[in-house]
């Protein structure tokens, strides 16, 4: 885990490699699948959602957010009650597992189909390299 410190200043180090980086330099840290947490630099308060909205708002990224669903933005705008927000977290993370456990099967049939018919399986993942999240 790469542990990222933000000052006051919103200026952002990284602890890993001694040096001060950008929005930008943290999303390709994330883009090369690099788990990261964004401390306080004062209180280790973590800030790691936070700087993470951040970066999908810069203009590099921010043609991402289209990919979510007006009803869902409206939904997470409306909710109030603590425990509908915990609901609500634990329902969206259930169904990001369920995505990446869907991909990484469907990787794997890939990966097989090439070893049976390397043809046709070159342009699934040329296919498949154009739908996966960050690229």
């Amino acid at each position: 885990m790469t542990v990222i410190k933000r000052y006051p200043n919103r200026r952002l180090y990284d602890t890993e490699s001694s040096r001060y980086i950008t929005l930008e330099d943290l999303a390709v840290l994330i883009g090369e699948n690099r788990e990261v947490k964004v401390v306080d630099s004062k209180t280790d308060e973590d800030l790691t959602r936070r700087v993470l909205v951040q970066v999908l708002l810069t203009d590099d990224q921010v043609q991402k957010l289209n990919c979510l669903p007006v009803d869902f933005l409206r939904t997470l705008i409306r909710l109030r009650d603590p425990s509908l927000m915990k609901l609500f977290e634990h329902y969206v993370g259930m169904t990001l597992q369920t995505f990446t456990i869907a991909q990484q099967a469907m990787q794997q049939n890939l990966e097989l189909l090439q070893k049976m018919a390397p043809v046709p399986a070159d342009l699934l993942t040329n296919l498949l390299n154009r739908l996966r999240p960050g690229t």
